[in-house]
């Protein structure tokens, strides 16, 4: 017989067309097929990243989320002009899974998470992809008997790469709920109308449950910018009124232009 996996569809076989009865809900012969799916809803939580790779003239970029699982794909909003951006967004879809309840738990497809920068003219550019798999997706079913399986999942970092290049980290988890063992869904933050600022396009964005959302703190950084020298050229001209951006989490501070960097390079 010819290797195949517990999947849809069908899968060629060597044997006779004799067909053998497994167990109950799907049959093997010259054909491998399921008579019942298994209903699941897949819940990407994404928090933030960090160190994504720069690819906009101005040393950031627009990041956007793109995860798949199965054969859905879901995408977050965009975030401007950052290299560690923070969506703080719930992405759900159901899925159906074939086979039993057993089967599915043990053969898990990954999550693909890509990551893109966000062209108004052109295609997007690839920042970088993780992969979380079966062992980094929370199953949450009440029928395995374990009170841990109906716990939330809990936010790790998955390393982005975008070819052998590392291209960051996100803050992220994924659970895969099983709607046929469960009374009651997990309750989902109620869906918000937001408008990117991007694209200006009107977009219902759930915020990350407050059972998965870590605990924040308020914070003040302060900065302090002396002056600049030795400045290279940019484009081949010399470099006369620069001034220093500071990015973090989304908020961006700016010094004062230096109007006569040559002879008055530091800032008042």
């Amino acid at each position: 017989t010819d290797g195949g996996g517990l999947g849809g569809g069908g899968v060629s076989s060597s044997s006779s067309s004799a067909t053998l009865a497994l167990r109950d809900g799907f049959t093997v012969g010259s054909i491998l097929s399921f008579s019942r799916a298994r209903p699941f809803q897949f819940r990407a939580h994404i928090y933030l990243a960090r160190n994504l790779i720069a690819e906009d003239a101005s040393g950031l970029s627009d990041p956007f989320v793109r995860v798949s699982f199965s054969c859905k794909t879901a995408s977050t909003v965009i975030v401007m002009e950052t290299v560690c951006p923070t969506w703080d967004q719930t992405l759900a879809f159901d899925v159906l899974l074939w086979g039993t309840q057993e089967e599915v738990t043990r053969n898990l497809p990954p999550c693909v998470v890509e990551v893109f920068d966000k062209d108004v003219i052109g295609a997007d550019d690839f920042l970088g992809r993780g992969i979380a798999d079966r062992s980094q997706i929370k199953v949450r079913s009440s029928s395995c008997g374990s009170k841990s399986d109906l716990a939330p999942a809990k936010l790790f970092w998955l390393p982005l790469e975008r070819g052998e290049e590392a291209a960051g980290e996100m803050l992220c988890c994924f659970e895969l709920v099983d709607v046929a063992a469960l009374d009651v869904l997990p309750p989902l933050q109620a869906a918000l109308p937001v408008v990117e600022e991007m694209t200006g396009a009107s977009k219902l964005v759930r915020r990350l449950p407050a059972d998965i959302r870590p605990k924040t703190h308020r914070c003040r950084i302060e900065i302090l910018a002396w002056g600049l020298r030795e400045l290279a050229d940019y484009q081949l001209l010399s470099v006369d009124k620069p001034h220093v951006e500071f990015e973090c989490q989304g908020e961006i501070l700016s010094t004062e232009v230096l109007k006569n960097y040559t002879n008055l390079p530091n800032f008042k």
